[in-house]
């Protein structure tokens, strides 16, 4: 399902997605829902109810895509649950979205992926038993609030902050029995821990570096 140039005030609702066995990329099946918008801002639509499996990127908003709610949906057995990004920041940028009630889960990558996007509100996710990370902030995410959200038992980390990913707030969420880490921050700054970004009352047992855990998870 293809959301273009223009696109906006839709509602994607309750649709079944599914492709074939083959999540590489490129391939057959690269995504299930996507908004993808370049010259045309994407504006104001509303992605719920939704269940995508066996694609690559299993909703996907890039270039230009502004103010979506993606909301009570299940994202499995995909390279990626949810993935926002721009091309092109400065051109295209892609901000604003309010990702939450949704299942993120099983995917051979991450449950939910952020970079070269701001100003997102990602809360009240499940992101639990992805290959690599519940959560990752990639490089170029900047301003986003991650609240309550559950990452366990992820092959690294439960929530994953890159090194170019600053001025971001991370709080209130639970993890535990992730493989490397429950939290975890390559940044560096004058924020937590010495890290770029605020982690506050969280409850999770391991770090890096140390202090991101304001409660254990037992």
């Amino acid at each position: 399902m293809f959301l273009w140039q223009g696109s906006s005030r839709n509602d994607i609702y309750r649709n079944t997605v599914s492709g074939d066995s083959n999540v590489g990329f490129p391939g057959p099946s690269e995504r299930g829902i996507m908004a993808h918008c370049e010259t045309g801002a994407c504006n104001d639509n509303r992605i719920r109810d939704n269940s995508v499996t066996n694609v690559f990127n299993g909703i996907q908003l890039t270039n230009n895509v502004h103010g979506n709610v993606v909301d009570h949906n299940e994202s499995f057995g995909n390279g990626r649950g949810f993935r926002q990004f721009s091309d092109d920041p400065s051109t295209m940028p892609t901000d604003s979205s309010v990702v939450p009630h949704n299942k993120f889960h099983n995917n051979t990558e991450q449950g939910i992926s952020l970079s070269d996007s701001s100003g997102n509100t990602i809360h009240h996710n499940e992101t639990n038993n992805n290959t690599l990370n519940g959560v990752r902030l990639g490089d170029g995410a900047s301003g986003n609030l991650v609240n309550e959200n559950v990452a366990d038992g992820n092959g690294l980390d439960g929530i994953r902050a890159e090194s170019v990913a600053g001025l971001n707030t991370i709080q209130n969420n639970t993890m535990k029995s992730n493989t490397e880490h429950d939290a975890h921050d390559n940044s560096t700054g004058t924020a937590t821990a010495s890290t770029a970004n605020t982690w506050k009352n969280n409850f999770c047992n391991t770090s890096f570096p140390g202090g991101l855990c304001a409660h254990p998870n037992p």
